[in-house]
């Protein structure tokens, strides 16, 4: 069997496993949504990784908060739209060796690891994603979560700010891509802090 077909046929599975509880898949990617609150949607997003020789699929499972608001001002600001909110599955765990357990392979049974899966990602990411069904809540969160080189993230929470008021703090949380700008004439950053400023009236100077 070849990595894409063990793939094909895990994802099928967990899809089989996920819809009792309410998770319908998105599109064509292995990502699984539903509504959580009002504007607030709940993402369990399998990544897979595929390798031959031999054939085996890598899943590494992540829970994800999607906060329409945001996304939409995040189009606009970039012109993509992202999760607003993630975590890895195996973070949650607290276990180094958890992604052992995650492994498709043409010498194993699949529908074991499919339910291994599953299991790990309703036990942890469904716990993780309940936390998030205000704005406020999903600030929170950020404020601990976007730090170091997350770039999605860290406009995540600039954004969130910008929704609140909180200009003084959004500010701070562009100051990345303000250092950016300031060193850089032809940095991208400079478009998108001048979108920030006609959004939100933002005093950004560069």
């Amino acid at each position: 069997m070849k990595s894409t077909e063990l793939k094909e046929e895990g994802v099928r599975l967990m899809a089989g496993l996920l819809a009792p509880a309410g998770w319908q898949r998105t599109g064509r990617q292995p990502v699984f949504a539903k509504d959580t609150a009002p504007g607030i949607q709940g993402r369990l997003n399998f990544n897979c990784v595929l390798r031959n020789k031999p054939a085996c699929v890598h899943v590494t499972p992540y829970a994800e908060i999607v906060h329409q608001e945001v996304e939409s001002v995040r189009q606009a600001i970039t012109g993509k739209r992202y999760y607003t909110i993630n975590t890895q599955i195996q973070s949650l765990m607290g276990d180094v060796d958890a992604h052992w357990r995650w492994i498709f392979s043409e010498d194993k049974e699949i529908e074991p690891v499919a339910s291994r899966i599953v299991a790990d990602a309703l036990s942890y990411g469904e716990p993780f994603i309940r936390r998030f069904e205000t704005l406020g809540e999903i600030t929170r969160g950020l404020e601990s979560l976007a730090k170091g080189e997350r770039s999605i993230m860290r406009q995540s929470v600039a954004i969130c700010y910008c929704l609140q008021g909180r200009q003084e703090e959004a500010v701070a949380a562009l100051s990345g891509e303000i250092e950016a700008a300031r060193a850089d004439p032809h940095e991208i950053a400079h478009e998108r802090l001048r979108k920030y400023a006609d959004i939100f009236s933002l005093p950004i100077s560069v």
